[in-house]
């Protein structure tokens, strides 16, 4: 309260991630009674940013490195069809970042160390030649509109690292909040080449995790229609 509520009489939230007004008001402490919700079509068509299923096997960390292995055909089909144009790779974790980089041998290909993120950012952000970045932390605080970036790839589904103590105690509590930031991050990696009614960025997901997210009774009353609407299967 002392932080967000004490400046104004009211106060406005926009996002493309509130998924569940009585969950966002929960997690934030705020009486629903005191709140006005407005949910809004997407303005963006869905064929100029459609969803492509590359499922090549689940991605989650038991299965991780037997699926692996075939990603990497996958992702060399898809750097060729986008061969003249910049993309984004995002891993979710360091170590899909490794492997890809270490088994994909292209000069295109840019990634980046903690330290090293923001400067490797900056240099894929102003070059004109057709990079692709490989990154486990460009789902959120990143805009790469139009020729910044027209391809990504959605290589895991990003659910958060339960080896973290503070994630995994806040699981136990509330199963509904992981399914909630899994969700929130995904649709946030999703928008990051997609940025105005003009623009077009094609999205490919390679988890097969992501099928869990569409069905299950935790996840799929979370996941917004313009996300749904997007899906194609090639």
């Amino acid at each position: 309260k002392k932080m967000l509520f004490d400046y104004a009489d009211k106060v406005l939230f926009m996002s493309a991630t509130i998924l569940d007004k009585s969950l966002f008001c929960k997690w934030l402490g705020i009486d629903e009674d005191e709140v006005h919700y407005i949910r809004c079509d997407s303005p963006f068509k869905k064929e100029r940013r459609p969803i492509h299923m590359k499922l090549v096997g689940a991605m989650s960390k038991r299965a991780l490195w037997h699926t692996a292995p075939r990603t990497i055909p996958v992702l060399n089909e898809i750097l060729q069809k986008h061969k003249n144009e910049k993309g984004l790779i995002h891993t979710s974790s360091y170590k899909c970042q490794k492997y890809i980089t270490q088994h994909i041998k292209d000069p295109r290909i840019l990634s980046h160390t903690p330290k090293t993120r923001d400067a490797v950012l900056h240099e894929f952000e102003k070059s004109t030649k057709p990079n692709v970045l490989v990154s486990p932390s460009m789902s959120e605080g990143v805009d790469l509109p139009y020729e910044k970036c027209q391809f990504q790839i959605i290589y895991k589904v990003p659910y958060p690292y339960l080896g973290d103590k503070q994630i995994n105690e806040r699981k136990n509590i509330d199963q509904q909040w992981y399914g909630y930031k899994t969700v929130m991050t995904l649709m946030q990696a999703y928008g990051r080449g997609m940025r105005a009614e003009n623009d077009h960025c094609e999205t490919y997901i390679l988890d097969k995790n992501i099928q869990t997210l569409l069905n299950s009774k935790v996840y799929k009353p979370l996941i917004p229609e313009f996300f749904k609407e997007a899906i194609v299967y090639d």
